[in-house]
């Protein structure tokens, strides 16, 4: 009988060890998929700065093509519209790093939940050995 109880707080424990791996494994996913999201962010903050700029470009373009200066309400305007865009860019990156800290908070949950799992294992397994002395 105490055989049963040594071997069922080996398995305890085991299951634990397993548990905790396991969940180090998701965490390690985890917060490789945060940093993927991050890279994309910044990879489509990159690219609406790329389009916007050209976008600023063929206007001015068009005003100087119209015979339109470039000076007061044009220049206002094309002003305007870079700080929209550079406020959209800063948008789309603070984005990024959001996602990226959430996915590194679920990541240290995860670790905690598979920590826990093999405590709790290791409580098993003790209350398996005392039963065994009883």
């Amino acid at each position: 009988m105490e055989f049963l109880f040594a071997l069922s707080a080996l398995f305890s424990i085991g299951s634990g060890i397993a548990s905790m791996a396991a969940a180090n494994k998701e965490a390690d996913a985890q917060r490789d998929q945060a940093d993927l999201q991050r890279e994309e962010s910044e990879r489509e903050a990159r690219r609406i700065e790329k389009v916007r700029k050209a976008q600023r470009s063929k206007l001015a373009m068009r005003f100087v093509k119209g015979g339109v200066t470039l000076a007061d309400s044009p220049l206002l305007l094309l002003d305007e519209q870079r700080k929209e865009d550079t406020a959209e860019v800063a948008t789309q990156r603070t984005r990024g790093g959001a996602q990226q800290r959430l996915g590194f908070k679920r990541s240290r949950m995860t670790e905690k939940r598979g920590r826990a799992a093999f405590i709790g294992s290791i409580g098993q397994a003790a209350f398996s050995g005392a039963k065994a002395l009883t």
